[in-house]
């Protein structure tokens, strides 16, 4: 059975508007970011990201909050900045350049 145009661009634009609240979300200050963000920041990809995560082998913490995957921006700066993975609980130096409001 076809489908008609005018179902097909109201279906599209559904989806449409569902990618527009995946864009990316590393330059506000969120304290927490998806994981494909954090992928993003770290410079590989998405996909890359989440296997080394399933390995258990991600750099820093990655907390489920409801169904989502997130990592917590500072721990991720301090990882970028330093070079040590990050633990919790997570203490950070005093000259670290991201600080939380």
């Amino acid at each position: 059975m076809k489908q008609s145009t005018k179902n097909k661009s109201a279906a599209k634009n559904t989806v449409t508007d569902v990618r527009d609240d995946e864009k990316p979300n590393i330059d506000n200050e969120s304290l927490m970011i998806s994981l494909g963000d954090a992928a993003q920041m770290l410079g590989i990809h998405r996909t890359t990201a989440w296997a080394i995560h399933d390995r258990g082998d991600f750099p820093v913490p990655v907390i489920k909050v409801g169904g989502h995957w997130r990592v917590v921006r500072a721990h991720l700066h301090h990882f970028i900045n330093t070079g040590e993975t990050v633990t919790l609980p997570f203490n950070p130096v005093s000259d670290s350049t991201f600080t939380a409001r």
